[in-house]
């Protein structure tokens, strides 16, 4: 029977026009011992294991049909999955010329989903979302990552590895619910580790028309027996952010905001997180002029000579917020548009002597605070 259904499915797919749809009613499906491997000799290795994956179902259809509306496919087929589990997860990434060992373990993942609606026209042109109850949770959570030999990201991993020194998370649990016609998505959920225990609630009032417009109505987050590094990471997000930090105590802490979701980061914040964006360019910039030289015998005089050269890809977005000023083998400098959030006139200077950069979004910056 088995092989009498690939073969109907194989003709099927052979001789359709547009799309084919069949149902196999419910189903509950488990794979066993997985395991994936990609690597390039002298550079990297990525690794996969999962011990089981199963899934349950309810009124299962597939379609085959035009590539162009396969994402359509699938979210009819996720309209009909009521859950999903993972056991036994390890993954490694390897990067050998950088010294990058990232490695990751989960016992258990489980997403089950309660109720969704999403509604397709029947061009299949228009989707959206109308209202979805789902849960997720997860067991041993187990990860590390030392470094990734990126300047932002292992800022962020020093934090993160500091707050979180064993690199475990015992549990997370979390519930989501949105109500397209009151506009409204509630988290819900609980953390336990280590270094702390954390219980979340949030309630957003969406704007799908304008995504600056979206309001948080409420979001509180209860912390309890938090560690040194655990405190720390709150006292970054009381300075980085306009969330209300109440202390309980040395250990506790109550995390409250309200309003829109534009403003929760603090001024400070938003100049460093804006002027990331600069500094990343820059170093791509920088690397990429490296190579002109090493090719041409000469530094480049702008971006638009290393993009002829093949050297670099400037996206339109990043065009369209920053103009680059190349003066090296000395220095770059990055200098905003109104296109920038923050608007124009801000300047970023890479100085490639010392490998530092000053200016908007750094601490030597006294002017454009």
């Amino acid at each position: 029977m088995r092989r009498i259904l690939i073969v109907l499915v194989f003709c099927l797919s052979m001789v359709y026009s547009e799309k084919i749809e069949f149902s196999i009613g419910s189903t509950t499906s488990k794979v066993m011992d997985i395991e994936f491997e990609f690597s390039e000799e002298g550079k990297g290795i990525i690794s996969v294991k999962i011990d089981q994956l199963s899934s349950r179902g309810s009124d299962m259809s597939f379609m085959l049909e035009e590539p162009k509306n396969s994402y359509v496919a699938f979210l009819k087929w996720l309209i009909k999955l009521t859950s999903a589990e993972m056991r036994g997860f390890e993954s490694s990434v390897k990067v050998f010329d950088k010294g990058v060992d990232v490695r990751a373990s989960i016992d258990r993942l489980y997403f089950e989903i309660k109720d969704i609606d999403i509604f397709i026209d029947d061009k299949m042109n228009n989707v959206s979302l109308n209202s979805l109850n789902t849960k997720f949770s997860m067991t041993n959570l187990k990860f590390n990552v030392p470094f990734l030999d990126d300047n932002i990201a292992d800022k962020a991993l020093e934090k993160i590895n500091k707050a979180i020194p064993d690199g475990k998370v015992s549990k997370a649990e979390i519930a989501v619910n949105y109500n397209k016609q009151s506009s409204m998505l509630r988290l819900t959920g609980i953390l336990r580790m280590l270094g702390g225990n954390a219980s979340l609630g949030i309630d957003v009032l969406i704007d799908e028309n304008y995504p600056d417009a979206t309001y948080i109505k409420s979001a509180s987050l209860k912390l309890k027996n938090l560690s040194e590094g655990m405190i720390d990471f709150v006292d970054m997000i009381e300075k980085e952010t306009s969330i209300k930090v109440d202390r309980i105590g040395r250990s506790s802490a109550n995390l409250d905001y309200s309003g829109p979701i534009k403003n929760l980061p603090s001024g400070e914040f938003k100049q460093t997180s804006y002027a990331s964006e600069a500094r990343t360019v820059m170093s791509n910039i920088y690397n990429a002029s490296k190579m002109y030289y090493q090719t041409k015998g000469e530094w480049p005089d702008d971006v638009e000579q290393l993009e002829r050269a093949g050297q670099l890809d400037l996206s339109r977005s990043t065009k369209l917020r920053w103009k680059f000023e190349l003066q090296l083998p000395d220095r770059l400098i990055a200098t905003s548009t109104e296109e920038m959030n923050d608007g124009a006139g801000k300047v970023v200077l890479f100085d490639s002597l010392t490998g530092k950069f000053y200016g908007y979004g750094s601490a030597e910056d006294d002017d454009n605070r």
